[in-house]
Parts: C-alpha cells; structure tokens; sequence
C-alpha cells in the first residue's frame, strides 16, 4: 500500500503499477487534470482503477472499474465541502473494515503477503 499527496510522486506510482494491483482515486469533480492522468496512467500499467467521486459520468469515470459515488451537493464558492470529505473518509472506513475482516487470520499473524 502506498499513498501520496504530491501528483509527481502518484504518477510515478500510477506507471510501475501492474496487473492485480488496484488504485483508490478521490476526486469529487471527476475532472481534475492531474488525477484523470493519474487514472489512465495507472490503467494503462495494468492497474485496476477504483474512483470515488460524486458524479457517475466524468473524464476519470473513463479509466474507472469500480466507481464508488459518494459526497454532497458542493456550491460554486465552496473550495471543498466538509460533508464531501466525511462522507469519503467514512467509504475508506468501510473499505479498511471490511478487508481487515476477510483478512483478519492473514493480519493477525503478521504476514507480509497482500491478497
């Protein structure tokens, strides 16, 4: 698992990724630039592409397997609704939750191996 702010360091990631490697992409457009070329970097290595985002037909949508729709309704002058962000954390609660219980044998004991 690796995770990164800095788009430079996601697109590096999004090329050396393969075939049964998966990358969790958060956009609440679904059109930003940067992590619509981030998707299709990481598709093109091979890459499934899981996307959070609140609008189900959008640039990123494109490169998607799973989409995961998620957030408020966000107003023009608003830089990034709380709602939004809650609701997103709360799905990546959800996602760790439910992996740690089918994996909780493989964790418990301390085994590097990712399924």
């Amino acid at each position: 698992m690796y995770c990164s702010e800095m788009v430079s360091q996601q697109l590096m990631s999004a090329a050396t990724m393969e075939k049964g490697d998966a990358a969790v992409i958060f956009s609440y457009s679904g059109a930003t630039k940067d992590i619509v070329e981030i998707a299709k970097q990481a598709k093109e290595s091979g890459a499934s592409i899981i996307s959070i985002t609140r609008f189900q037909k959008s640039a990123l949508t494109e490169y998607t397997d799973i989409l995961l729709l998620c957030g408020a309704n966000v107003g023009s002058l608003q830089q990034g609704s709380t709602s939004a962000e809650i609701a997103q954390l709360f799905l990546v609660d959800i996602m760790y939750t439910e992996y740690y219980r089918r994996h909780f044998e493989k964790v418990q004991s301390g085994s590097g191996e990712d399924q």
